[in-house]
C-alpha cells in the first residue's frame, strides 16, 4: 500500500500528528513546539491563545483551515534563539517583531502581524535618585554641576537643588524608549517645579505622581523603614508587568518588589556615573515585554 493510501487510512488524530511533523520545520523548531502538542494543544489552539493574549493580531477573521494550513508560515517567521533579552518568550517560542514585519496568508493576502508593544513605563524617584535638595548653602555653592534654586508657595522656603550628573543625557535617552513618569514622595508643587526645570519643553515626562499618589504605611514596614510612604505601581498602570520603578529606597518597592531597580543614593558626588550606567542598561533591554525581568539583571 502506498504512502497516500496509508495517510487515507490513518486515524484522523494520527493524520493530524503526521501533518504537524511534516511542516518542514528544523529539529530545533520541532523541539520548541513539541511540549505544546504533548499537552494536546494543536496549531489552532496555539494561534487562538496567542490571539487572546494580543501576541498576534490580524485584520479579518480566519477560518479553521487558515489556522491549520497557514500556521507553518507563522512558525517559520519566528527567529529561534536560546536567549535574547530584547525578545519576548511566549510558550517557548521567541518572537522577534523586527523579523516578522509583513507576514501574510497566501490564499487571500490577509495580513497578520506581530504587533509592536506600547512603550513600557519607567517611574523615576526624584530625591537622591535624580536630584538632591539641600538647605546648606555651602554645599550648594561648592557644587560645580547643574543646580537651581526655587521657592515653593506652600512652604515659603527656598529649595537649593543639585542635579545628579548626566541626568539630562539619561532622561533624553530613556524618554525615546519608555513612557517616563515622575513618582516622588515630595508634594505636588515641589515635583512640578523640578519637572519644569528638567523638562521645560514638556517632551520627556509623560506624567507626574507625587505624595498624594503614594501610600502611607506609617509603622507597617518596621522601625528601620527608610520611608513612611510607598509607591504602588498600579497608580501608573493596571498592567504592572509593564512598569519599572527606579528608586534609591528599597522600602518603596514593597507593593511590587519584583518591579524595582535600586540605584545608589546620590547626595553631591560630582564624579557619579550611576545614571549613565542605568541609561545603558535600560537601552539594552528596551524590548523586554515583562519589566519584572530587569531587576534580576541589574547589578546594584
Amino acid at each position: 500500500m502506498n504512502d497516500e493510501n496509508d495517510d487515507e487510512n490513518l486515524d484522523p488524530r494520527r493524520r493530524r500528528r503526521k501533518r504537524t511533523q511534516d511542516w518542514g520545520l528544523s529539529n530545533e523548531e520541532k523541539d520548541l513546539i513539541r511540549p505544546l502538542y504533548a499537552r494536546g494543544k494543536g496549531a489552532q489552539t496555539l494561534v487562538q491563545q496567542m490571539l487572546a493574549q494580543g501576541i498576534i493580531t490580524w485584520q479579518h477573521p480566519l477560518s479553521t483551515r487558515d489556522y491549520q494550513n497557514k500556521i507553518t508560515h507563522f512558525l517559520r517567521s519566528l527567529r529561534i534563539a536560546r536567549h535574547r533579552d530584547d525578545l519576548h518568550v511566549i510558550n517557548q517560542l521567541i518572537v522577534d517583531h523586527a523579523y516578522t514585519p509583513d507576514l501574510v496568508i497566501e490564499d487571500d493576502n490577509r495580513p497578520f502581524l506581530i504587533p509592536t508593544l506600547p512603550k513600557a513605563f519607567v517611574a523615576l524617584d526624584l530625591d537622591d535618585t535624580i536630584v538632591h535638595a539641600t538647605q546648606r548653602m555651602d554645599v550648594y555653592d561648592r557644587f560645580n554641576g547643574e543646580k537651581v534654586q526655587f521657592t515653593t508657595a506652600s512652604s515659603g522656603k527656598t529649595i537649593n537643588l543639585l542635579v545628579r550628573p548626566h541626568a539630562r543625557d539619561f532622561l533624553g535617552q530613556i524618554a525615546a524608549l519608555y513612557n517616563v513618569i515622575i513618582f516622588t514622595v515630595g508634594d505636588a508643587e515641589y515635583a512640578a517645579k523640578i519637572q519644569a526645570h528638567l523638562d521645560p519643553a514638556g517632551t520627556l515626562f509623560s506624567g507626574c505622581l507625587s505624595r498624594t499618589n503614594c501610600t502611607l504605611v506609617d509603622n507597617e514596614l518596621g522601625k528601620d523603614a527608610k520611608t513612611l510612604y510607598t509607591k504602588d505601581l498600579r497608580k501608573v498602570s493596571a498592567d504592572v508587568c509593564r512598569v519599572l520603578l527606579v528608586d534609591n529606597t528599597k522600602d518603596c518597592f514593597v507593593h511590587q518588589p519584583l518591579n524595582g531597580i535600586l540605584v545608589k543614593t546620590w547626595l553631591k558626588n560630582q564624579a557619579d556615573r550611576e545614571l549613565l550606567r542605568l541609561a545603558s542598561f535600560l537601552e539594552e533591554h528596551a524590548g523586554v515585554e515583562d519589566m519584572r525581568l530587569l531587576p534580576e539583571m541589574w547589578v546594584v
